[in-house]
């Protein structure tokens, strides 16, 4: 069961002709109740005794206190916006079944930044930015065995950290009328500190448990365009659109860092 509400205000100020400054603040309170009961065979061979190693009744309160700033300037051929956010969220964990506890607390930050530049009416060059964090899910923090699949166990990890991901874009349009031609190609970068990921505990049986751990390292890189033009005075066009994408992911099987590399081609 899960419960959220939230409140957002926000005022914004000119600064001149070309420029504003906006200010934002929002409150969040999200609720989450998991209750997870395994029982086991009695004396009259029914399902009902209960198993406490294997049962959990966890309450999640997520309250979540956000501020920010952004301005902007829209010129005639330059437009900037630059701010972020910063946020606090409290979690409280609540084990009503184990009759304990525990607390974190995470400072967020949100940056987020554009940069456009038009050569003309038809034509424009942008660069963005943008920062997140992200948080541990419930399951991936409570300790507990899911055995819901005996040969493929799920165990909790209470020291997670958040992650936090950039992500970086350009891209550059272009469109002749008179040619009918559209011309548009971009790169967009993303990578992430303490990302969760899994790391996998495999026996001689086949038996697999799964733990979620933070890890570095991993990003993706993509390189698209896309190219289109009319041929002469007829109803044909002719075009092409070669991408490139390249990425790397990691986890870790029996201890062992495994790597796993892609790269992707398509004309």
């Amino acid at each position: 069961e899960n419960q959220t509400w939230e409140v957002r205000a926000s005022y914004t100020n000119p600064l001149g002709k070309n420029s504003y400054l906006e200010l934002n603040y929002s409150f969040n309170n999200n609720n989450n109740d998991q209750k997870r009961l395994s029982y086991d065979k009695d004396g009259t061979g029914k399902y009902q005794e209960l198993v406490d190693s294997l049962s959990s009744d966890f309450k999640y309160t997520y309250n979540t206190n956000s501020g920010g700033i952004n301005y902007s300037y829209q010129g005639k051929k330059l437009n900037i916006t630059a701010g972020g956010n910063v946020s606090h969220t409290s979690v409280n964990q609540d084990d009503r079944f184990g009759n304990n506890g525990r607390s974190y607390s995470y400072t967020n930050l949100f940056p987020r930044g554009t940069l456009r530049y038009r050569f003309s009416s038809f034509s424009s060059l942008s660069l963005n930015y943008n920062g997140s964090t992200s948080q541990p899910t419930i399951d991936q923090l409570q300790p507990l065995k899911n055995n819901s699949d005996p040969m493929n166990i799920v165990v909790g990890n209470p020291d997670l950290k958040q992650s936090f991901s950039n992500s970086i874009g350009l891209n550059y349009n272009s469109f002749q009328m008179m040619k009918d031609q559209y011309l548009f190609a971009g790169l967009n970068f993303n990578t992430t500190a303490n990302q969760i990921n899994s790391s996998y505990t495999i026996d001689e049986f086949g038996k697999q448990v799964t733990k979620y751990i933070n890890v570095n390292g991993n990003y993706s890189l993509s390189l698209f365009s896309s190219f289109s033009r009319k041929i002469g005075k007829t109803n044909w066009r002719a075009g092409m659109s070669p991408n490139i994408m390249l990425s790397q992911n990691s986890n870790f099987i029996n201890g062992r860092q495994n790597e796993s590399r892609s790269l992707t081609i398509s004309p």
